[in-house]
């Protein structure tokens, strides 16, 4: 396990279209959010019981890879924009590098998905994954319209979803290279 995580790197290799998918297949990111950051739960164990691998890094989000992690949030309502920040904005997360054990595994990145669960709502995901066991907490804010309620889930993980988002958290963390290494894709 790296604490630091690894040093940025300023430049980094270009890579295709077609390098991205077959990445995305192999490899794919999976953090913690601030509540399951250093928790108890063998998360690795988790992991290799559903064949796959995962090396384990420490960031602080600052607000650069916040928005980098989440590109779209600049388009969210105010509230949430503001409740993001507070829930993980100069927080720990834990980011792990997810890999197939055997090679088998046809796409990485959907088997994560599935452990991860893909309901934001973390009591809505079957039970077994990681948003259902470890689930964070519900907020509910009050709206900047009259009478209006916003319901945030601090749902516990976050998952590179498309290939085009596990590259850019891959360049988020700084781990492009390093999840090229892993899978031979060059």
């Amino acid at each position: 396990m790296n604490e630091q995580g690894p040093i940025p790197k300023t430049v980094e290799s270009e890579i295709t279209t077609e390098q991205i998918i077959a990445l995305s297949r192999k490899v794919t990111v999976l953090m913690t959010k601030p509540e399951n950051t250093g928790t108890k739960a063998p998360l690795l164990l988790f992991l290799k019981n559903k064949g796959l691998n995962a090396l384990k890094y420490r960031f602080t989000l600052d607000e650069d890879r916040l928005n980098s992690l989440y590109p779209m949030m600049k388009d969210w309502i105010a509230t949430v924009q503001m409740a993001t920040e507070q829930h993980m904005e100069d927080k720990e997360v834990e980011v792990f590098l997810v890999t197939s054990e055997d090679g088998e595994c046809k796409d990485v990145r959907e088997e994560v998905l599935k452990l991860r669960g893909l309901d934001r709502v973390a009591s809505n995901n079957p039970v077994g994954t990681l948003r259902n066991e470890l689930p964070g907490q519900t907020i509910f804010y009050a709206g900047t319209e009259a009478d209006s309620t916003v319901q945030y889930s601090r749902n516990g993980f976050h998952c590179s979803t498309t290939p085009e988002e596990v590259l850019s958290n891959l360049k988020t963390f700084g781990l492009l290279d390093e999840a090229k290494r892993l899978v031979g894709v060059e």
